[in-house]
């Protein structure tokens, strides 16, 4: 397979995430995967890189697009605690990268 575009997946350890970094992987993809704590994550493929961090901190998420074609949002809301009550913002770093927002 050619894995030349990239993708980038937050909440990549959840349900949805885990299935979309799957599926993208088997089309041929790579998978860039933002993880809260990467001593959590169980994933082992060279074709997919983990990216620890705080998806809240918009630093975190430039560097997470950065050189990826594709950001596809999985964050759920937690249980407890602070829930995420904004848009997923990174305006900044997708004109940067020239990715495209669809809704």
């Amino acid at each position: 397979m050619n894995y030349t575009l990239k993708i980038a997946v937050i909440g990549g350890r959840g349900k949805v995430g885990r299935f979309i970094a799957d599926y993208a992987l088997k089309r041929g993809y790579q998978v860039r995967m933002l993880v809260r704590s990467i001593n959590l994550q169980t994933t082992s493929n060279e074709h997919i890189e983990v990216v620890e961090g705080d998806a809240r901190d918009k630093d975190v998420i430039a560097n997470l697009i950065q050189g990826c074609n594709v950001v596809i949002n999985t964050l759920g809301q937690p249980a407890k605690g602070k829930a995420v009550s904004y848009p997923l913002s990174c305006n900044d770093g997708r004109q940067k990268e020239r990715t495209r927002n669809f809704s």
